[in-house]
Protein backbone atom coordinates (compact mmCIF):
# COMPACT_ATOMS: atom_id res chain seq x y z
CA UNK A 1 0.00 0.00 0.00
CA UNK A 2 2.86 2.74 0.68
CA UNK A 3 4.28 1.63 -2.46
CA UNK A 4 1.32 2.71 -4.47
CA UNK A 5 1.09 5.72 -2.65
CA UNK A 6 4.45 6.70 -3.70
CA UNK A 7 4.33 5.66 -7.29
CA UNK A 8 1.18 7.78 -7.32
CA UNK A 9 2.98 10.54 -5.94
CA UNK A 10 5.90 10.17 -8.17
CA UNK A 11 3.12 10.63 -11.04
CA UNK A 12 1.87 13.86 -9.39
CA UNK A 13 5.26 15.24 -8.90
CA UNK A 14 6.59 14.06 -12.89
CA UNK A 15 2.91 15.55 -13.56
CA UNK A 16 3.99 19.15 -12.06
CA UNK A 17 7.40 19.05 -13.49
CA UNK A 18 5.70 18.42 -17.04
CA UNK A 19 3.11 21.24 -16.57
CA UNK A 20 5.79 23.82 -15.28
CA UNK A 21 7.89 23.18 -18.13
CA UNK A 22 5.16 23.61 -20.16
CA UNK A 23 4.05 26.98 -19.06
CA UNK A 24 7.76 28.11 -19.10
CA UNK A 25 8.13 26.98 -22.94
CA UNK A 26 4.75 28.56 -23.68
CA UNK A 27 5.93 31.57 -21.56
CA UNK A 28 9.37 31.54 -23.44
CA UNK A 29 7.34 31.65 -27.11
CA UNK A 30 5.17 34.64 -25.85
CA UNK A 31 8.28 36.43 -25.10
CA UNK A 32 9.78 35.63 -28.12
CA UNK A 33 6.80 36.92 -30.27
CA UNK A 34 6.53 40.15 -28.44
CA UNK A 35 9.94 40.96 -28.24
CA UNK A 36 11.85 39.67 -31.02
CA UNK A 37 9.03 38.98 -33.57
CA UNK A 38 7.98 42.32 -34.44
CA UNK A 39 5.53 43.44 -37.38
CA UNK A 40 6.26 45.26 -40.58
CA UNK A 41 4.99 48.09 -39.16
CA UNK A 42 6.84 47.88 -35.79
CA UNK A 43 10.35 47.15 -37.54
CA UNK A 44 9.91 50.05 -39.38
CA UNK A 45 9.78 53.07 -36.82
CA UNK A 46 11.29 50.86 -34.40
CA UNK A 47 14.43 51.56 -37.05
CA UNK A 48 13.86 54.96 -37.80
CA UNK A 49 13.58 55.75 -33.81
CA UNK A 50 17.49 53.93 -33.32
CA UNK A 51 18.78 56.12 -36.52
CA UNK A 52 17.66 59.25 -34.85
CA UNK A 53 18.71 57.69 -31.36
CA UNK A 54 22.50 56.51 -33.12
CA UNK A 55 22.49 60.56 -34.52
CA UNK A 56 21.79 61.86 -31.15
CA UNK A 57 24.36 59.83 -29.35
CA UNK A 58 26.98 60.39 -31.75
CA UNK A 59 26.76 64.49 -31.06
CA UNK A 60 26.59 63.83 -27.55
CA UNK A 61 29.66 61.17 -27.82
CA UNK A 62 31.16 64.56 -29.23
CA UNK A 63 30.29 66.90 -27.09
CA UNK A 64 29.63 65.26 -23.66
CA UNK A 65 31.78 67.65 -21.50
CA UNK A 66 30.23 71.06 -23.32
CA UNK A 67 26.52 69.08 -22.32
CA UNK A 68 27.39 68.19 -19.24
CA UNK A 69 28.31 71.62 -18.21
CA UNK A 70 25.84 73.14 -19.81
CA UNK A 71 23.51 70.45 -17.49
CA UNK A 72 25.05 72.00 -14.31
CA UNK A 73 24.98 75.83 -15.45
CA UNK A 74 20.92 75.35 -15.23
CA UNK A 75 21.22 73.91 -11.73
CA UNK A 76 23.58 76.19 -10.53
CA UNK A 77 24.35 79.59 -9.73
CA UNK A 78 27.23 80.74 -12.53
CA UNK A 79 29.70 83.62 -12.89
CA UNK A 80 30.47 84.11 -16.89
CA UNK A 81 33.85 86.10 -17.82
CA UNK A 82 34.91 86.90 -21.62
CA UNK A 83 37.66 89.17 -22.25
CA UNK A 84 37.60 90.34 -25.91
CA UNK A 85 40.32 91.61 -28.07
CA UNK A 86 39.83 93.09 -31.53
CA UNK A 87 42.60 92.21 -34.24
CA UNK A 88 41.95 93.87 -37.23
CA UNK A 89 44.92 93.90 -40.16
CA UNK A 90 46.73 97.03 -40.63
CA UNK A 91 45.39 97.26 -44.26
CA UNK A 92 41.81 96.62 -43.00
CA UNK A 93 40.66 99.27 -45.72
CA UNK A 94 36.79 100.62 -46.05
CA UNK A 95 38.01 103.81 -45.59
CA UNK A 96 39.42 103.01 -42.28
CA UNK A 97 43.06 104.13 -41.57
CA UNK A 98 45.87 102.73 -40.11
CA UNK A 99 45.85 105.08 -37.02
CA UNK A 100 41.91 104.31 -36.29
CA UNK A 101 43.03 100.25 -36.81
CA UNK A 102 45.80 100.93 -34.25
CA UNK A 103 42.97 102.59 -31.86
CA UNK A 104 40.64 99.73 -32.30
CA UNK A 105 43.29 97.13 -31.63
CA UNK A 106 43.91 98.24 -28.55
CA UNK A 107 40.28 98.11 -27.57
CA UNK A 108 39.97 95.33 -24.78
CA UNK A 109 36.62 94.53 -23.62
CA UNK A 110 35.60 92.44 -20.31
CA UNK A 111 31.66 91.53 -19.92
CA UNK A 112 30.97 89.91 -16.54
CA UNK A 113 28.10 88.29 -15.98
CA UNK A 114 25.97 85.91 -13.05
CA UNK A 115 23.26 84.46 -13.42
CA UNK A 116 21.15 82.14 -10.47
CA UNK A 117 18.09 81.01 -11.35
CA UNK A 118 17.09 80.02 -8.01
CA UNK A 119 17.27 83.03 -6.33
CA UNK A 120 16.32 85.18 -9.40
CA UNK A 121 19.16 87.54 -9.54
CA UNK A 122 21.21 88.52 -12.24
CA UNK A 123 24.45 90.76 -12.30
CA UNK A 124 26.40 92.26 -15.76
CA UNK A 125 29.08 94.85 -15.72
CA UNK A 126 30.98 95.71 -18.81
CA UNK A 127 34.50 97.42 -18.56
CA UNK A 128 37.24 97.97 -21.00
CA UNK A 129 39.92 99.76 -22.21
CA UNK A 130 40.67 102.27 -25.49
CA UNK A 131 44.54 103.81 -26.35
CA UNK A 132 45.27 103.14 -22.27
CA UNK A 133 42.36 104.85 -21.04
CA UNK A 134 40.48 102.60 -18.62
CA UNK A 135 35.96 102.69 -18.79
CA UNK A 136 34.37 100.87 -15.93
CA UNK A 137 31.26 101.82 -14.14
CA UNK A 138 28.39 99.97 -16.75
CA UNK A 139 26.71 97.38 -14.90
CA UNK A 140 23.03 95.85 -14.67
CA UNK A 141 21.61 94.02 -11.60
CA UNK A 142 17.98 91.91 -11.79
CA UNK A 143 16.36 90.76 -8.53
CA UNK A 144 12.84 89.37 -8.95
CA UNK A 145 11.12 91.96 -10.98
CA UNK A 146 13.08 94.81 -10.17
CA UNK A 147 16.04 96.86 -12.88
CA UNK A 148 18.79 98.65 -11.68
CA UNK A 149 22.21 99.53 -13.76
CA UNK A 150 24.37 102.18 -13.60
CA UNK A 151 26.32 104.01 -15.98
CA UNK A 152 29.80 105.47 -16.01
CA UNK A 153 28.82 108.95 -16.39
CA UNK A 154 26.52 109.16 -13.82
CA UNK A 155 27.13 108.84 -10.05
CA UNK A 156 22.95 107.97 -10.12
CA UNK A 157 21.80 104.42 -9.63
CA UNK A 158 18.58 104.06 -11.84
CA UNK A 159 15.91 101.96 -11.22
CA UNK A 160 12.89 100.41 -13.41
CA UNK A 161 10.04 98.82 -10.97
CA UNK A 162 8.78 95.86 -13.46
CA UNK A 163 5.31 96.04 -11.58
CA UNK A 164 4.95 99.54 -12.80
CA UNK A 165 6.69 99.31 -16.18
CA UNK A 166 2.90 100.34 -17.88
CA UNK A 167 2.86 103.88 -16.30
CA UNK A 168 6.37 104.08 -17.50
CA UNK A 169 6.02 103.51 -21.06
CA UNK A 170 2.53 105.61 -20.71
CA UNK A 171 4.07 108.78 -19.71
CA UNK A 172 6.97 108.37 -22.69
CA UNK A 173 4.24 107.60 -24.90
CA UNK A 174 0.17 108.71 -24.56
CA UNK A 175 -0.56 105.93 -27.43
CA UNK A 176 1.39 103.31 -25.59
CA UNK A 177 -1.06 99.74 -25.68
CA UNK A 178 1.89 97.47 -24.86
CA UNK A 179 2.73 95.43 -21.15
CA UNK A 180 1.64 96.44 -17.91
CA UNK A 181 4.14 94.86 -16.15
CA UNK A 182 7.42 94.07 -17.34
CA UNK A 183 8.07 90.40 -16.59
CA UNK A 184 11.43 89.08 -15.79
CA UNK A 185 10.71 85.83 -14.88
CA UNK A 186 11.59 84.24 -18.60
CA UNK A 187 15.20 85.03 -17.77
CA UNK A 188 15.18 82.25 -15.03
CA UNK A 189 13.27 79.59 -16.28
CA UNK A 190 14.79 77.05 -18.28
CA UNK A 191 11.86 76.27 -20.26
CA UNK A 192 11.86 78.86 -22.03
CA UNK A 193 14.87 78.66 -23.34
CA UNK A 194 13.18 75.65 -24.90
CA UNK A 195 10.38 75.41 -27.53
CA UNK A 196 8.47 73.32 -25.06
CA UNK A 197 8.30 71.85 -21.84
CA UNK A 198 9.09 68.54 -21.29
CA UNK A 199 5.18 68.17 -19.88
CA UNK A 200 3.93 69.63 -23.13
CA UNK A 201 6.00 67.40 -25.37
CA UNK A 202 4.89 64.12 -23.71
CA UNK A 203 1.55 65.58 -24.57
CA UNK A 204 1.81 65.45 -27.85
CA UNK A 205 4.04 62.11 -28.28
CA UNK A 206 0.83 60.42 -26.57
CA UNK A 207 -1.79 62.57 -28.26
CA UNK A 208 -0.02 63.02 -31.60
CA UNK A 209 3.11 60.60 -32.56
CA UNK A 210 0.92 57.54 -31.20
CA UNK A 211 -2.07 58.43 -32.62
CA UNK A 212 -0.16 58.92 -35.95
CA UNK A 213 1.72 55.53 -35.78
CA UNK A 214 -1.61 53.57 -34.75
CA UNK A 215 -3.66 55.67 -38.18
CA UNK A 216 -1.02 54.16 -40.23
CA UNK A 217 -2.44 50.39 -41.32
CA UNK A 218 -0.46 47.61 -41.06
CA UNK A 219 -0.88 45.91 -44.11
CA UNK A 220 1.07 49.24 -45.58
CA UNK A 221 4.45 47.30 -44.60
CA UNK A 222 6.46 44.64 -46.21
CA UNK A 223 9.69 43.44 -45.03
CA UNK A 224 12.08 41.39 -47.39
CA UNK A 225 15.75 40.04 -47.44
CA UNK A 226 17.93 42.14 -50.04
CA UNK A 227 21.85 42.85 -50.49
CA UNK A 228 22.68 45.96 -51.76
CA UNK A 229 25.74 47.91 -52.81
CA UNK A 230 27.05 50.29 -50.37
CA UNK A 231 30.20 52.00 -51.39
CA UNK A 232 32.66 49.24 -52.61
CA UNK A 233 31.17 46.36 -49.90
CA UNK A 234 28.02 43.98 -50.54
CA UNK A 235 25.76 44.36 -47.60
CA UNK A 236 23.11 42.15 -46.33
CA UNK A 237 19.91 44.38 -45.29
CA UNK A 238 16.63 43.62 -44.25
CA UNK A 239 14.15 45.90 -46.54
CA UNK A 240 11.09 47.64 -44.91
CA UNK A 241 9.03 49.18 -47.54
CA UNK A 242 5.98 52.15 -46.53
CA UNK A 243 3.14 52.40 -49.12
CA UNK A 244 0.28 54.96 -48.67
CA UNK A 245 -2.08 55.59 -50.92
CA UNK A 246 -4.25 58.49 -51.56
CA UNK A 247 -7.09 57.07 -49.73
CA UNK A 248 -5.33 55.90 -46.68
CA UNK A 249 -3.42 59.92 -46.23
CA UNK A 250 -6.88 62.12 -47.18
CA UNK A 251 -7.94 59.65 -44.31
CA UNK A 252 -5.49 60.57 -41.86
CA UNK A 253 -5.20 63.80 -42.16
CA UNK A 254 -8.59 64.63 -42.41
CA UNK A 255 -8.94 63.08 -39.02
CA UNK A 256 -5.67 64.89 -37.60
CA UNK A 257 -7.22 68.09 -38.21
CA UNK A 258 -10.42 67.49 -36.66
CA UNK A 259 -8.26 66.39 -34.11
CA UNK A 260 -6.22 69.42 -33.77
CA UNK A 261 -9.54 71.94 -34.07
CA UNK A 262 -11.15 70.30 -31.07
CA UNK A 263 -8.00 69.98 -28.53
CA UNK A 264 -7.84 72.98 -26.78
CA UNK A 265 -4.94 72.36 -24.58
CA UNK A 266 -2.70 72.05 -27.81
CA UNK A 267 -3.57 74.98 -29.47
CA UNK A 268 -2.77 77.21 -26.26
CA UNK A 269 0.79 74.98 -26.15
CA UNK A 270 1.28 76.34 -29.34
CA UNK A 271 -0.28 79.78 -28.33
CA UNK A 272 2.16 80.14 -25.11
CA UNK A 273 4.91 78.76 -27.52
CA UNK A 274 4.51 81.95 -29.88
CA UNK A 275 3.76 84.40 -27.48
CA UNK A 276 7.16 83.36 -25.38
CA UNK A 277 9.14 83.61 -28.40
CA UNK A 278 7.62 86.94 -29.34
CA UNK A 279 8.59 87.89 -25.64
CA UNK A 280 11.95 87.66 -26.41
CA UNK A 281 12.10 90.28 -28.82
CA UNK A 282 9.32 92.85 -27.85
CA UNK A 283 11.16 96.18 -27.24
CA UNK A 284 10.04 99.34 -24.32
CA UNK A 285 8.13 100.45 -27.45
CA UNK A 286 6.39 97.53 -28.60
CA UNK A 287 3.15 99.08 -29.91
CA UNK A 288 1.23 95.30 -29.08
CA UNK A 289 1.12 93.61 -25.70
CA UNK A 290 1.48 90.13 -25.12
CA UNK A 291 -2.59 89.72 -24.57
CA UNK A 292 -2.96 91.20 -27.83
CA UNK A 293 -0.23 89.10 -29.79
CA UNK A 294 -1.99 86.32 -28.42
CA UNK A 295 -5.45 87.39 -29.84
CA UNK A 296 -3.91 87.68 -33.09
CA UNK A 297 -1.74 84.20 -32.68
CA UNK A 298 -5.22 82.36 -31.77
CA UNK A 299 -6.97 84.02 -34.93
CA UNK A 300 -4.08 82.72 -36.88
CA UNK A 301 -3.71 79.32 -35.74
CA UNK A 302 -7.93 79.28 -36.37
CA UNK A 303 -7.31 80.25 -40.22
CA UNK A 304 -4.41 77.79 -40.23
CA UNK A 305 -6.45 75.06 -39.81
CA UNK A 306 -8.92 75.69 -42.13
CA UNK A 307 -6.62 76.57 -45.08
CA UNK A 308 -5.05 73.30 -44.39
CA UNK A 309 -8.95 71.95 -44.30
CA UNK A 310 -9.46 73.22 -47.97
CA UNK A 311 -6.15 72.95 -49.56
CA UNK A 312 -6.55 69.23 -48.71
CA UNK A 313 -9.72 68.83 -50.64
CA UNK A 314 -7.82 70.11 -53.22
CA UNK A 315 -5.36 67.87 -53.69
CA UNK A 316 -4.60 63.98 -54.46
CA UNK A 317 -1.56 61.25 -54.25
CA UNK A 318 -1.67 59.78 -57.91
CA UNK A 319 0.41 57.17 -57.34
CA UNK A 320 1.60 56.15 -53.34
CA UNK A 321 3.42 57.88 -50.62
CA UNK A 322 6.63 55.74 -50.80
CA UNK A 323 9.30 55.37 -47.64
CA UNK A 324 11.80 52.44 -47.67
CA UNK A 325 14.66 51.88 -45.30
CA UNK A 326 17.06 49.02 -46.22
CA UNK A 327 18.57 48.46 -41.98
CA UNK A 328 21.77 47.04 -41.16
CA UNK A 329 23.10 46.40 -37.59
CA UNK A 330 20.63 48.68 -35.89
CA UNK A 331 21.61 51.21 -38.41
CA UNK A 332 19.39 52.25 -41.40
CA UNK A 333 22.26 52.18 -44.54
CA UNK A 334 20.02 53.19 -47.44
CA UNK A 335 16.76 54.96 -48.07
CA UNK A 336 14.00 56.21 -50.48
CA UNK A 337 11.29 58.87 -49.84
CA UNK A 338 8.88 59.68 -53.20
CA UNK A 339 5.66 61.44 -52.41
CA UNK A 340 3.85 63.41 -55.57
CA UNK A 341 1.15 65.58 -55.38
CA UNK A 342 -1.65 67.12 -57.48
CA UNK A 343 -3.63 69.94 -57.24
CA UNK A 344 -7.25 69.93 -58.92
CA UNK A 345 -7.59 73.01 -58.99
CA UNK A 346 -4.41 74.20 -60.78
CA UNK A 347 -4.14 71.29 -62.91
CA UNK A 348 -0.24 70.91 -61.52
CA UNK A 349 1.84 68.42 -59.79
CA UNK A 350 4.76 68.77 -57.21
CA UNK A 351 6.94 66.16 -55.54
CA UNK A 352 9.82 65.55 -53.21
CA UNK A 353 12.07 62.55 -53.63
CA UNK A 354 14.67 61.73 -50.88
CA UNK A 355 18.19 59.45 -51.36
CA UNK A 356 20.55 58.65 -48.76
CA UNK A 357 23.27 56.27 -47.79
CA UNK A 358 24.78 56.00 -44.14
CA UNK A 359 28.05 53.79 -44.75
CA UNK A 360 29.46 52.61 -41.00
CA UNK A 361 32.96 50.84 -41.44
CA UNK A 362 34.84 50.67 -38.15
CA UNK A 363 34.95 54.30 -36.58
CA UNK A 364 34.37 56.44 -39.81
CA UNK A 365 31.07 57.21 -40.80
CA UNK A 366 29.85 58.42 -44.23
CA UNK A 367 26.27 60.45 -44.70
CA UNK A 368 25.41 61.13 -48.35
CA UNK A 369 22.07 62.69 -48.52
CA UNK A 370 20.03 64.29 -51.83
CA UNK A 371 16.58 66.18 -51.51
CA UNK A 372 14.94 67.08 -54.97
CA UNK A 373 11.74 69.11 -55.02
CA UNK A 374 9.89 69.23 -58.26
CA UNK A 375 7.51 72.22 -58.83
CA UNK A 376 4.67 72.64 -60.92
CA UNK A 377 6.97 73.99 -63.40
CA UNK A 378 8.96 70.81 -63.80
CA UNK A 379 12.36 73.01 -62.08
CA UNK A 380 13.95 70.89 -59.54
CA UNK A 381 15.68 72.50 -56.69
CA UNK A 382 17.94 70.25 -54.73
CA UNK A 383 19.66 69.80 -51.09
CA UNK A 384 22.27 67.71 -50.46
CA UNK A 385 24.24 67.01 -47.35
CA UNK A 386 27.69 64.96 -47.29
CA UNK A 387 28.89 63.95 -44.23
CA UNK A 388 32.68 62.30 -43.26
CA UNK A 389 32.63 61.56 -39.67
CA UNK A 390 35.09 60.03 -37.60
CA UNK A 391 35.57 59.15 -33.78
CA UNK A 392 37.85 58.03 -31.62
CA UNK A 393 38.55 57.61 -27.98
CA UNK A 394 41.05 60.29 -28.42
CA UNK A 395 38.26 62.45 -30.31
CA UNK A 396 36.61 63.20 -33.75
CA UNK A 397 37.07 64.88 -36.85
CA UNK A 398 34.25 65.80 -39.12
CA UNK A 399 33.53 67.30 -42.59
CA UNK A 400 29.91 68.31 -43.70
CA UNK A 401 29.16 69.91 -47.18
CA UNK A 402 25.63 71.11 -47.55
CA UNK A 403 24.71 71.90 -50.77
CA UNK A 404 21.77 73.77 -52.35
CA UNK A 405 21.09 73.22 -56.40
CA UNK A 406 24.41 74.26 -57.96
CA UNK A 407 24.36 77.97 -56.39
CA UNK A 408 27.07 76.69 -53.98
CA UNK A 409 27.99 74.79 -50.65
CA UNK A 410 29.04 75.59 -47.32
CA UNK A 411 31.66 73.47 -46.41
CA UNK A 412 32.17 72.95 -42.37
CA UNK A 413 35.48 71.44 -40.56
CA UNK A 414 35.22 69.96 -37.26
CA UNK A 415 38.56 68.96 -35.53
CA UNK A 416 38.87 68.22 -32.02
CA UNK A 417 41.31 66.64 -30.04
CA UNK A 418 41.82 65.54 -26.64
CA UNK A 419 45.36 66.52 -24.83
CA UNK A 420 47.59 65.08 -22.63
CA UNK A 421 47.25 67.99 -20.18
CA UNK A 422 43.15 67.21 -20.32
CA UNK A 423 42.45 69.88 -22.25
CA UNK A 424 40.29 70.26 -25.86
CA UNK A 425 41.57 71.73 -28.58
CA UNK A 426 39.39 72.62 -31.60
CA UNK A 427 40.17 73.72 -34.89
CA UNK A 428 36.79 75.08 -37.01
CA UNK A 429 36.26 75.85 -40.25
CA UNK A 430 33.23 77.53 -42.29
CA UNK A 431 33.53 78.06 -45.69
CA UNK A 432 31.67 79.27 -48.47
CA UNK A 433 32.32 77.78 -52.16
CA UNK A 434 29.98 79.11 -55.68
CA UNK A 435 31.36 77.40 -58.98
CA UNK A 436 34.14 75.50 -57.51
CA UNK A 437 35.75 78.91 -56.36
CA UNK A 438 36.05 79.82 -52.28
CA UNK A 439 34.00 82.75 -51.71
CA UNK A 440 35.23 83.09 -48.07
CA UNK A 441 35.56 81.49 -45.04
CA UNK A 442 35.43 81.82 -40.72
CA UNK A 443 38.10 80.10 -38.60
CA UNK A 444 37.74 79.42 -35.31
CA UNK A 445 40.31 77.63 -33.03
CA UNK A 446 41.51 77.37 -29.31
CA UNK A 447 41.40 75.17 -26.82
CA UNK A 448 38.64 74.58 -23.63
CA UNK A 449 39.02 73.17 -20.05
CA UNK A 450 36.52 71.35 -17.90
CA UNK A 451 37.53 70.78 -14.16
CA UNK A 452 34.52 69.88 -11.83
CA UNK A 453 33.10 73.25 -10.37
CA UNK A 454 35.00 75.40 -13.42
CA UNK A 455 35.21 75.85 -17.20
CA UNK A 456 37.78 77.71 -19.37
CA UNK A 457 38.58 78.14 -22.80
CA UNK A 458 40.83 80.47 -25.68
CA UNK A 459 38.72 81.06 -28.80
CA UNK A 460 40.78 82.53 -31.72
CA UNK A 461 38.14 83.74 -34.60
CA UNK A 462 38.84 85.35 -37.79
CA UNK A 463 37.18 86.13 -41.23
CA UNK A 464 38.60 86.39 -44.49
CA UNK A 465 38.02 86.51 -47.63
CA UNK A 466 39.08 84.44 -50.53
CA UNK A 467 38.41 84.27 -54.12
CA UNK A 468 41.13 86.63 -54.76
CA UNK A 469 43.99 84.63 -52.38
CA UNK A 470 43.23 85.05 -48.87
CA UNK A 471 42.82 87.71 -47.37
CA UNK A 472 41.78 88.06 -43.60
CA UNK A 473 39.04 90.98 -42.77
CA UNK A 474 38.78 90.28 -38.64
CA UNK A 475 40.04 88.64 -35.89
CA UNK A 476 38.52 88.37 -32.34
CA UNK A 477 40.02 86.89 -29.22
CA UNK A 478 38.41 85.41 -26.33
CA UNK A 479 39.09 84.32 -23.23
CA UNK A 480 36.42 82.54 -21.60
CA UNK A 481 35.90 81.35 -17.88
CA UNK A 482 32.96 79.64 -16.23
CA UNK A 483 32.89 78.85 -12.30
CA UNK A 484 30.17 77.74 -9.79
CA UNK A 485 29.46 80.23 -7.12
CA UNK A 486 27.58 80.17 -3.90
CA UNK A 487 25.46 83.37 -4.68
CA UNK A 488 25.13 86.72 -6.11
CA UNK A 489 25.32 90.04 -4.03
CA UNK A 490 23.58 93.53 -4.76
CA UNK A 491 26.01 95.79 -6.15
CA UNK A 492 26.62 99.20 -4.50
CA UNK A 493 24.22 101.30 -5.13
CA UNK A 494 24.39 105.22 -5.44
CA UNK A 495 21.71 107.58 -4.93
CA UNK A 496 19.19 105.97 -6.37
CA UNK A 497 16.67 107.91 -8.96
CA UNK A 498 13.20 105.24 -9.69
CA UNK A 499 12.30 106.41 -12.88
CA UNK A 500 8.98 104.73 -12.98
CA UNK A 501 8.17 106.91 -10.02
CA UNK A 502 8.41 110.40 -12.10
CA UNK A 503 5.66 111.95 -14.09
CA UNK A 504 6.15 112.46 -17.86
CA UNK A 505 7.94 116.07 -17.00
CA UNK A 506 9.83 114.59 -14.67
CA UNK A 507 11.25 112.42 -16.16
CA UNK A 508 11.98 114.74 -19.37
CA UNK A 509 13.81 117.21 -17.18
CA UNK A 510 15.69 114.21 -15.46
CA UNK A 511 17.09 113.03 -18.83
CA UNK A 512 17.55 116.16 -20.70
CA UNK A 513 19.11 118.32 -17.67
CA UNK A 514 20.99 115.84 -16.05
CA UNK A 515 21.79 112.86 -17.84
CA UNK A 516 22.15 114.31 -21.70
CA UNK A 517 24.51 116.82 -20.11
CA UNK A 518 26.56 114.32 -17.93
CA UNK A 519 26.72 112.09 -20.73
CA UNK A 520 27.71 114.68 -23.43
CA UNK A 521 31.09 115.62 -20.58
CA UNK A 522 32.06 112.44 -19.65
CA UNK A 523 32.54 111.41 -23.64
CA UNK A 524 33.94 114.80 -24.29
CA UNK A 525 36.68 113.84 -21.57
CA UNK A 526 36.47 110.06 -22.67
CA UNK A 527 37.88 111.17 -26.63
CA UNK A 528 40.69 113.62 -25.23
CA UNK A 529 42.20 110.97 -23.27
CA UNK A 530 42.14 108.11 -25.42
CA UNK A 531 43.38 110.14 -28.62
CA UNK A 532 45.60 112.34 -26.56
Amino acid sequence: MTEEVTNNEQAKSKKKIFIAAGAVMLLAIVIFFVFFSSSPKEKYFLAERNYYQQLQDEFEARYAEELAWYEHSQNNAIESTLQLALNLPESYGYGIDGSFTELLNSMEITITGALDREEEKILGEVSGELAGVEVDGLNVYIEGNQLYYNMPFTDDTLMIDGNKYGELMSNLNPYYEGEDELDFSFLFDTDNYLLMSEEDLDYIQAEYIDYLYQAIPEEAFDVSDETITLGDQEVKTEKIDMHLSDEVVQGILSDLLDKLEDDQRLEDIMIDMMVDQQSMSVTPFSYYSMGSMEDIYRDAYQEMITTLRYELEEVYIPGQLRSTIWVHSDIIVNREFVFDIYNTDHDVTESLEINGTHDVTGEEQRIDYLMTVTDHWGDQGTLGIEANLMLDENGFKDEIILSLDDQGQLIIELDEQNEDDGTKSFDRRFAIESAGMSIGSLTWHGQSNFDNDIMSAEHHISLAEEMYGYTELFGLTVNQEEKTIGGIEQPPMNELKVLTDMDADQLYDYVESELSLQAENWLQQFMFESLY
